[in-house]
C-alpha cells in the first residue's frame, strides 16, 4: 500500500524560512500543505511523487538511485546514519519552504525535483556529512559530482566574464545566483575540479570540511592558504588563465561507472529504464587501451514507430571521448518529414581515439528500440611521424565514420598540426572520399575547416595532396576528385580545429 507523506508547515513560519534559506536564481513560493505518496523504498532512499502527479519514473530508476549513493558516498568518505535514508521528492521545489519555486534543491536529508533522477541533489545531501563551506564550493562540489549527459558541443566554460572571484562570501554568490541564474554553476565546478585536479580530492575535502559557510573572504582565504598552501586570489588568478574547460571535463562520472553498471557486450539489447528515469535508455561501461582505439558499429533494428537512437560517449575520469552525441545509423526524411533508417547506409561507424582509461557509452531514443552494438579494439590509425599506422582504418561504402579524436595529450609534430596524418584504407568497392565537420554557430568549431588526402606517405609539401575544403554545415559535401581503387590507404591530415582539444570528421565511401 502507498503511504501517504504530508509535509505540514506553519504558514507564517514557513514563509520566513522561505526567505531566509532561499540561495539560488529567485524567491520561492511558498504553502500551507505539500502531500505526497511514497511509492516505493531502497536501502538508501524513501522515494514520494507529488500526489495525483501526472508522471512516475521507470522502475529501473531504483538501482541508479542506489549506483549515486553508492558511487558519490565512497568518493566523498561519508555514510548515512544508519537510522536514515535520503528522502526523494520528485516534482518538489514548487512552493516547498526552503526551496526555489521551480527548482529542485536539499534541506538536510531531503529532496525536492524536478528530475525522476537529480544526482546533483543527491550529492548536495551526501556532501553535507562533510562540510557546509560557502556556497560557491557546495555548489561547484554538486557540479563535479552531478553531471549528467554533458556534452562538449555545449561549448566551453567562460571564466573570465563571471567575477567568481567577488562570489566567494555566501552572501554575494547568493545575490548573484539570484540575478543571474545558473552559469556561475559551471564556473564553481571548474574552480572546483582544478583544486581536485591540483592538490588532490583528500585536501579538497579537508578544505571543504573547514571551510566557514558564512565567513568573510578574509576567514575563507585563511583557511584555503592553510590547507593548500598558496593564496586563495593567487589560485583563482591562476584557474582563469589554464586551457580552457568544457563542463564534461569537469564531470567526475561516479554514478555511470560504479561497477554495477553493466559493461559493453557485442550483440542486441532493448532499451530499458535509464539514469533519466524514463524506459528508452541504455548505459554501458567500456575501456580503451594505451595504444589502441575503440571502435563501435551500430545498426538499429527497424521497429514501429522507427527509432534511431543516438549515443554519447563519456570518460569516467571527465571529459567526452566524442565531440557529441551522434545517431547510431544514416538517416532520411520522408515526404512526411518523418525520419527513417537510410536502407543504404543502416549502419554507423564511430571511432574513439581517446587517452587510455575507462569510459561510458549513454544510448537513448524517443522511442522503445533494439539496437545491435559490435565493439572492437583496433591499433590507432594515427600515423607516428613517416611511420605508417599498425591497421588502417577501414572505408567501406555501406557505412559512415564518425572519427573523433582527444588531442590535449598529444604531441604535435608535422607541417601540419595537428596531425601525422591517419591512415584510411578503401573498402571493396573502391570509390570517392567525402567528408563533412562537425559545426556549430554555423561554422566547424570542432573540426578542421579543411583536410589533405595524400597518397604519399610523407610528402614534402601539401601540393601533393588533394585539399577537402568545408562548407557551414555538417553535408558530407566535400567530395574528392580521385576515384580510389580497393585497397589503396589514403593518408588524411588536417590543421587545428578552432577548438584544438578536439578532432571530429564525418567520412563516407562514395560509389557512384
Amino acid at each position: 500500500m502507498r503511504k501517504v507523506f504530508e509535509s505540514r508547515f506553519n504558514h507564517v513560519d514557513g514563509v520566513a524560512k522561505c526567505l531566509a534559506t532561499a540561495t539560488l536564481f529567485m524567491l520561492c513560493g511558498c504553502t500551507e500543505e505539500v502531500q505526497y505518496e511514497q511509492i516505493f523504498s531502497t536501502d538508501h532512499f524513501n522515494y514520494y511523487v507529488r500526489e495525483n502527479a501526472e508522471h512516475q519514473p521507470c522502475d529501473g530508476v531504483q538501482p541508479w538511485l542506489e549506483r549515486s549513493y553508492e558511487g558519490i558516498s565512497k568518493f566523498l568518505g561519508v555514510t548515512l546514519p544508519p537510522d536514515q535514508k535520503i528522502e526523494y521528492h520528485l516534482d518538489g521545489g514548487y512552493g516547498t519552504p526552503g526551496c526555489i519555486n521551480g527548482f529542485p534543491c536539499a534541506i538536510g536529508t531531503a529532496v525536492y525535483s524536478s528530475q525522476y533522477f537529480g544526482k546533483r541533489d543527491v550529492a548536495h545531501v551526501l556532501s553535507t556529512f562533510v562540510g557546509d563551506p560557502p556556497l560557491i564550493f557546495q555548489e561547484g562540489l554538486a557540479e563535479v559530482l552531478g553531471c549528467g549527459r554533458s556534452l562538449d558541443s555545449w561549448g566551453p566554460i567562460d571564466r573570465h566574464e563571471l567575477p567568481i572571484d567577488s562570489l566567494i562570501e555566501s552572501k554575494y554568490f547568493e545575490d548573484w545566483a539570484d540575478r543571474n541564474g545558473m552559469p556561475v554553476a559551471s564556473s564553481a565546478g571548474s574552480f572546483v575540479r582544478h583544486l581536485m585536479d591540483t592538490y588532490g580530492t583528500a585536501k579538497f575535502l579537508s578544505f571543504y570540511a573547514q571551510a566557514p559557510r558564512n565567513g568573510t573572504k578574509a576567514a575563507i582565504s585563511a583557511v584555503f592558504e592553510q590547507e593548500f598552501g598558496v593564496s586563495l586570489n593567487d589560485e583563482l588568478w591562476a584557474w582563469r588563465f589554464l586551457p580552457m574547460h568544457f563542463r564534461g571535463d569537469i564531470c567526475m562520472y561516479v554514478t555511470e561507472c560504479e561497477s554495477t553498471v553493466p559493461s559493453l557486450e557485442n550483440g542486441e539489447f532493448e532499451f530499458s529504464c535509464g539514469p533519466e528515469g524514463f524506459g528508452n535508455e541504455a548505459v554501458f561501461r567500456f575501456q580503451i587501451g594505451e595504444t589502441q582505439v575503440k571502435q563501435f558499429i551500430t545498426e538499429p533494428q527497424v521497429g514501429e514507430p522507427q527509432a534511431i537512437p543516438s549515443v554519447s560517449y563519456h570518460r569516467c575520469a571527465g571529459g567526452n571521448a566524442a565531440v557529441t552525441a551522434t545517431s547510431t545509423s544514416s538517416f532520411v526524411r520522408g515526404d512526411d518529414k518523418m525520419i527513417a533508417i537510410d536502407p543504404d547506409h543502416p549502419q554507423r561507424q564511430m571511432v574513439l581515439d581517446a587517452p587510455a582509461g575507462d569510459y561510458f557509452a549513454w544510448f537513448y531514443a524517443s522511442h522503445p528500440a533494439t539496437l545491435d552494438v559490435q565493439a572492437t579494439d583496433p591499433p590507432s590509425p594515427m600515423r607516428d611521424g613517416c611511420s605508417p599506422a599498425a591497421e588502417p582504418m577501414l572505408l567501406e561504402a555501406h557505412r559512415d565514420i564518425r572519427f573523433s579524436s582527444r588531442w590535449t595529450e598529444r604531441a604535435c609534430q608535422g607541417f601540419w598540426c595537428p596531425g601525422q596524418s591517419w591512415d584510411i584504407k578503401i573498402g571493396p568497392t573502391g570509390g570517392a572520399i567525402a567528408a563533412g565537420p562537425l559545426t556549430a554557430d554555423g561554422r566547424p568549431m570542432y573540426s578542421p575547416s579543411n583536410v589533405y588526402l595524400c597518397t604519399t606517405p610523407c610528402p614534402a609539401t601539401l601540393d601533393q595532396c588533394e585539399q577537402l575544403v568545408f562548407g557551414q554545415d555538417e553535408t558530407l559535401g566535400a567530395v574528392s576528385k580521385q576515384v580510389f581503387a580497393p585497397g589503396t590507404v589514403v593518408y588524411v591530415g588536417a590543421p587545428f580545429s578552432p577548438y584544438p582539444e578536439h578532432f571530429y570528421l564525418h567520412m563516407r565511401l562514395m560509389t557512384e
